[in-house]
């Protein structure tokens, strides 16, 4: 929608297509992931509700895993590992992505870099 918007792609064209060749190229041609983009993430106070939210609803739904001695430190572990590593939280930040971009080989040059 943005890169339409922007005239980087004509509008007419399938946007889910598009969002599909591009995702090919950025993973298959240049082996690269959604981290590799720019990012909008969510500030970390509202990570931290987030982790915290879970945590209540893993231990009330179920108790006894949540007692276990892994049960909080996996849960704990696991949300780490989405959120900061696989940065699952984030959304591409389409102003920085599409910034100075005019034509969709722009588009696919910014992305080599």
């Amino acid at each position: 929608f943005t890169a339409a918007q922007r005239g980087v792609i004509d509008a007419s064209r399938n946007r889910l297509e598009m969002v599909n060749e591009l995702s090919q190229y950025h993973s298959g041609v240049l082996n690269k992931t959604m981290a590799d983009l720019p990012l909008r993430c969510p500030p970390e106070d509202e990570l931290q509700q987030l982790l915290a939210m879970s945590l209540a609803v893993e231990k009330e739904w179920m108790p006894q895993w949540y007692a276990s001695p892994q049960g909080e430190a996996a849960h704990r572990l696991a949300f780490h590992r989405t959120a900061y590593e696989k940065r699952e939280f984030c959304s591409v930040d389409m102003d920085r992505l599409f910034e100075g971009v005019d034509s969709w080989d722009g588009l696919l040059d910014r992305l080599k870099h």
